[in-house]
């Protein structure tokens, strides 16, 4: 949403507003690494990004991420499958329709 839309704040301030659980990851708005094509083209890079993103997941001691990116959701759920980490990465869609 921050790049493609211009909006940074709008689905945070929802989460934080509507989820008790709330927990503001460390560098949440850095790049998970997918970036489309940038994760074939810099492998490198783009691992060095989601291991970092991955950290600051762990660190969070979330059992939820909550995306509106599929890149994301894709890039950073194959790194939590690959690390054996049960986090779910959700869609906002369909956090949206589980709590509605």
């Amino acid at each position: 949403m921050k790049r493609g839309l211009k909006q940074s704040n709008e689905l945070e301030e929802f989460l934080k507003s509507n989820e008790p659980n709330f927990v503001e990851l460390k560098d949440k708005d850095r790049c998970c690494g997918f970036a489309g094509s940038y994760s074939l083209m810099h492998p490198y890079i783009s691992k060095s990004l989601l291991d970092e993103k991955l950290n600051n997941i762990g660190s969070a001691g979330i059992q939820i991420l909550v995306t509106a990116c599929p890149g994301c959701m894709m890039q950073i759920g194959g790194g939590l499958k690959a690390k054996g980490s049960f986090v779910e990465v959700l869609h906002f869609v369909s956090y949206l329709n589980r709590i509605l």
